[in-house]
This record gives C-alpha cells, sequence and structure tokens, in this order.
C-alpha cells in the first residue's frame, strides 16, 4: 500500500459528485488499492485531470444509451490508479459489470527509450529528459491485484506499438492514452483513431506537460496529419472526439 494517509489526502480535494458517482470517494479508494504515490500539489493535480476523465467518459456513456458494453482502452496504466476509478464509475452505470471490454496497455518496465522529441531544453540551455527509463514501473501481477473486483479488465503488457497485436478488433468508444513520450502517444493515436467508432473520444493525458514535450508533438503532428481538431482543457489535457 501507498505511504500516503488517506485521511492527508482527504484535505486536498473538494467533495465532488459527477452524474450521481461520488468522485472524490473514488479517488481515495483508486489511490489506496493501487498504492500509487501522491502527495501535496500532485494530489491536487491528479484530482482535477481524473474527474476530467470521467466527466468525459460519463457524456460518451450518455450520448450511448443503448450500447453494449463498450469497449475501453488505456495506454499507460502504471499502477492502474486512473483505471480503477474508471472502472468505480462503469459498475455504477452498467448492471452487473466486471470489467469487460475494458484493456489496459503498459510496458511494466518503464518508459521507453525517449527521443529527441522529448528533450527539454531548460534555461541554462542545458539538456535533459525528465524521467529516467526506471520510473513508473509496475508489474502485471500488482494491478491484476489491483482489479481483484473487476476480474474481466484485460491486461496487456508490452511496448507500444508491438503490444497492440494482442488487442481484439474491437471498435472503441473511450481511448485515454497516458504514455509520457512522443513515440508511444503518436503510436497510440495512429493505432486507435482508425477503429474508433462514431461519437468516440481519445484523452490525452500529458498534452500540456511541460515534463513531456514529446506528448504535446505527438499529438499536434498526428492530427495535423489527418486534419483532426481538438480540444484542449485547463488541466492540460487534450480531448480529441470521433464524430465521422
Amino acid at each position: 500500500m501507498s505511504d500516503q494517509d488517506p485521511e492527508q489526502m482527504t484535505t486536498h480535494i473538494p467533495n465532488l459528485i459527477i452524474d450521481g458517482f461520488d468522485f472524490s470517494k473514488a479517488f481515495v479508494t483508486a489511490q489506496a488499492v493501487t498504492a500509487t504515490p501522491m502527495a501535496g500539489a500532485q494530489i491536487t493535480k491528479r484530482f482535477h485531470k481524473a474527474a476530467r476523465l470521467i466527466s468525459t467518459l460519463s457524456t460518451l456513456l450518455a450520448d450511448h444509451p443503448n450500447a453494449p458494453t463498450p469497449a475501453i482502452a488505456e495506454a499507460g496504466v502504471w499502477r492502474g490508479f486512473s483505471a480503477h476509478i474508471m472502472a468505480q464509475y462503469l459498475v455504477t452505470k452498467i448492471p452487473g459489470w466486471q470489467g469487460h471490454g475494458m484493456h489496459l496497455i503498459d510496458s511494466f518496465a518503464g518508459l521507453r527509450q525517449p527521443q529527441a522529441e522529448d528533450i527539454i531544453t531548460d534555461k541554462d540551455g542545458q539538456q535533459h529528459v525528465t524521467k529516467p527509463r526506471h520510473n513508473f514501473q509496475s508489474s502485471v501481477g500488482d494491478v491484476k491485484s489491483a482489479f481483484t473486483d473487476f476480474p474481466n479488465v484485460t491486461i496487456h503488457a508490452g511496448w507500444i506499438p508491438e503490444v497492440f497485436d494482442s488487442l481484439p478488433d474491437l471498435h472503441w468508444l473511450f481511448v485515454h492514452i497516458d504514455t509520457d513520450h512522443y513515440q508511444p502517444v503518436r503510436d497510440s493515436l495512429n493505432y486507435f483513431m482508425p477503429e474508433m467508432q462514431h461519437g468516440s473520444a481519445v484523452l490525452n493525458d500529458d498534452y500540456g506537460s511541460t515534463l513531456f514535450p514529446g506528448a504535446k508533438k505527438a499529438w499536434d503532428e498526428v492530427c495535423l496529419a489527418h486534419g483532426l481538431t481538438f480540444d484542449v482543457f485547463d488541466t492540460g489535457q487534450a480531448l480529441l472526439r470521433r464524430n465521422s
């Protein structure tokens, strides 16, 4: 478990209900179950990003009231924190849902080697990459143990884009990209966009991140190449809706 005290965490977050769903409670639960480390200002930042995630998912479900079990993917899972909040939400909206249709994708070996697009030049002219490769490591076992209440969630372990070969042929309703670096953001968006159903959406968690500039560069390049428009939120996330 994380060393974050749940009572301390609740002092950093407001009470928030989204579509009748106790988001604040789910946020604390997901952090505890997945043992995702966070503290201080990071809690507030993650809270607002996760709230945008659930608000987006809520809108998509409302737009498809008679659709079968939605196909949802997350690329970049780490310990499963954001995916667990999504799962908690989905089980309140889909009777009997136990994870079917949710696919979690991660290398479980940290970040892949960065490319030139991921390099940051600081105010002193020094170039560096924010996170070394070993950061964001977890294990399939850790994530599975966090999702025991959702046994039908499918976990795909491997590097992007090779791991996409293990995904089923689905028309995706929602894809959450949280892969930090240029190459996996680019390859994820290129893979999923042709497979998205009408009225679906892709959310890029790192679009506005100054720590991971490659995430924005990749997103902008793919969207420009395909004439795709998108929204950018004050949380730094970018949302692309597929309406054709």
